[in-house]
């Protein structure tokens, strides 16, 4: 798949954010000739504009026409995308099955959301976070995600007139926050996670920034992370978050803070209606990069509260298959990193790197899904197959970890790390042999 003379002009305008433009110029340009790069690239601009199903008939007419493994790539993730719905809480008020009120006439100035899943016995101290602001105007809605009701005995110790107590269906992270956000009566809108904390001041200070700069719609500052051994010792704490907020950053970190740490106008929510309900992880991220599209942010430098990392909690993390996937088709689903003809957006890819990922794709397809192609924004393209492959070895998957480090060695053959991952596999091998 070669890029065609208008590529650059397409790829101008999808870097720019004018994608009817570029969909516009695409189909004119494929109208006149039947070409996989362009057919591969208007696919991938019909999934950013929601156009799913079209995407997909689009892509497996450019699959036809070239065995490119990028357009193999595609049609897997936009395939995956049509199955979405992309609901954001139109349905979320029908899914409570209880409601408690402490006062119906309130008029908050912000509205706290903290969702809540089997989290009774941790409950208590995030609510005491709250109870204690030195900002009093505020409604504290706890969207319950059908899950055990232990919270309530904490509830009826510590409830106070402006609680507002949601019990709905299981619906999962995102659908139990829309949940909050269909509640909130406050003109700013804040979140707490049932096992964080926020410090006194925190509110007070949201509140007042965006109180005197009308301009700013979305604030946010930094966090300290704990970490907690089964004991309760901490094992690593941390001030999170660089001053500085480039929408860039969202795509190549991923995810630059923390929801506790973020207020926003309820306006925002003009156009940024919700949390999408399709997808159980990186629901944050999600939330935050679209009200990123319509609303400026600002970082304030203070440090919001803590939140709390339990070892022994079931949780999807970084390293897990399942969360990269999601991520991926949530890229797809912004047109963030998907291959287009040109390379990944914002880098080039070479054809060395192209091969070795046709090689990955053809012998464990399974495996593609599950690459963090996040990486290829800071690294170089063998770092792909090296991060996949120490965690195949970690996970006993010693034959296709291997065959991630022998890809991996050929896209950077003078890198002694990997050289020192493939020397100490067969030293491993070799002395199980032995000891045997």
């Amino acid at each position: 798949m070669r890029p065609y003379p208008e590529s650059r002009e397409i790829k101008e305008l999808v870097d720019s954010g004018r994608w009817e433009e570029a969909k516009a110029g695409l189909e004119l340009l494929a109208s006149k000739q039947n070409d996989s790069a362009m057919l591969n690239d208007l696919a991938l601009i019909y999934a950013r504009l929601g156009e799913r199903k079209r995407a997909v008939e689009v892509i497996e007419q450019a699959k036809a026409l070239d065995d490119d493994v990028r357009i193999w790539i595609n049609h897997y993730f936009l395939t995956e995308l049509s199955k979405w719905k992309c609901e954001r809480g139109e349905k979320a008020l029908k899914r409570i099955k209880e409601l408690k009120v402490g006062e119906p006439e309130l008029k908050p100035k912000l509205s706290i959301i903290m969702r809540t899943y089997n989290r009774g016995q941790l409950i208590e101290k995030s609510i005491r976070s709250v109870l204690n602001q030195k900002f009093q105007d505020w409604e504290l809605i706890i969207a319950n995600d059908g899950g055990s009701k232990d919270v309530e005995q904490t509830l009826e110790k510590l409830w106070d007139k402006r609680m507002v107590y949601a019990y709905a269906e299981h619906s999962g992270p995102a659908g139990v926050f829309n949940v909050g956000l269909r509640l909130a009566r406050g003109e700013y809108i804040g979140f707490l996670d049932d096992d964080d904390i926020v410090y006194p001041e925190h509110f007070e200070r949201m509140v007042s920034y965006l109180d005197h700069q009308p301009e700013v719609k979305v604030l946010y500052s930094g966090i300290k992370y704990v970490w907690l051994k089964k004991d309760g010792r901490v094992e690593k704490g941390s001030i999170c978050f660089p001053p500085g907020f480039q929408p860039l950053e969202i795509e190549k970190r991923g995810f630059p803070m923390q929801l506790s740490a973020l207020v926003f106008r309820k306006e925002c929510l003009e156009k940024a209606i919700g949390f999408l309900e399709d997808i159980r992880s990186s629901v944050d991220w999600e939330f935050v990069w679209r009200l990123n599209q319509d609303s400026e942010f600002r970082y304030l430098s203070e440090v919001a509260g803590e939140t709390y990392c339990r070892e022994g909690f079931e949780q999807i993390t970084k390293h897990s298959f399942q969360h990269r996937f999601m991520f991926n088709l949530l890229r797809y689903y912004y047109g963030l990193s998907p291959f287009f003809s040109w390379g990944m957006r914002h880098k080039d890819l070479s054809q060395k790197f192209l091969d070795r990922l046709k090689k990955v794709f053809s012998e464990c397809p399974e495996l593609v899904s599950g690459l963090d192609f996040r990486l290829l924004y800071r690294h170089q393209g063998y770092v792909l197959f090296y991060n996949l492959a120490k965690e195949l070895e970690a996970e006993n998957q010693g034959k296709k970890a291997i065959k991630a480090y022998w890809i991996s060695v050929s896209l950077a053959p003078y890198e002694p790390k990997i050289w020192l991952k493939i020397i100490r596999f067969y030293l491993r091998k070799l002395w199980k042999r032995i000891a045997k």
